[in-house]
């Protein structure tokens, strides 16, 4: 790749930031729920992805680096994008569990509270 591709941006390369912009894009244009959802679901997958996505990379070098034959500049890519999907799978199952939570639980301003005699 060239140098441009892997200049970074605060510790994070550039390749990654515009294949995850996409990506996110992507999710956020064709995924359900509305705009904020979206919205929020593709943030924490970026952020999954900045966090966990380097040492994924390493600890994978680390454990299979023989058996692929690949170095960790070769792995990163792919962990970095399977550490995102990850982070939005989680934040829409959070999301999802809270809206079902909500939707449950009855509403205090919608009980009648008894007459006293």
């Amino acid at each position: 790749m060239s140098d441009a591709w892997q200049g970074s941006v605060l510790g994070v390369k550039a390749s990654a930031i515009i294949w995850g912009a996409l990506g996110g894009a992507t999710a956020a244009a064709l995924g359900p729920g509305t705009w904020k959802h979206r919205f929020v679901t593709t943030t924490v997958g970026g952020a999954f992805a900045v966090a966990l996505g380097p040492p994924l990379a390493r600890i994978a070098d680390a454990i299979e680096a023989d058996r692929w034959g690949l170095s960790q500049a070769e792995i990163e890519p792919g962990v970095i994008y399977m550490a995102g999907v990850l982070g939005m799978m989680v934040c829409a199952s959070v999301i999802e569990a809270a809206r079902r939570v909500h939707d449950k639980t009855p509403s205090l301003v919608d009980h009648v509270l008894p007459k006293d005699d």
